[in-house]
């Protein structure tokens, strides 16, 4: 009965409240297929960069730049109220 809420209703899983977090749902609407397979691979797998790299078959310095992208797509999503350019927060 750990999963259960006081009122009887099912408790989210840490899986659950990642997918449905804000930002999360923000930053992954704005990145390409691939940069998705590694955000979820990142956040809801918890695999590393180098599992990452293996499992998509690609190397590992593509994984750090789809993490850097995933980064400036988060910094746009969070800076939004500033009036940030996203296409110029992706070309820094």
């Amino acid at each position: 009965m750990k999963n259960k809420k006081p009122d009887g209703g099912h408790k989210p899983s840490w899986v659950e409240r990642i997918m449905s977090d804000q930002l999360f749902q923000e930053v992954y609407k704005l990145c390409t297929p691939a940069e998705k397979r590694f955000l979820k691979a990142c956040y809801v797998e918890q695999l590393s960069g180098a599992e990452i790299a293996r499992k998509e078959k690609v190397s590992r310095q593509s994984i750090y730049k789809w993490r850097k992208a995933v980064g400036k797509k988060a910094l746009y999503v969070i800076g939004k109220g500033e009036d940030m350019d996203y296409t110029k927060a992706l070309k820094k």
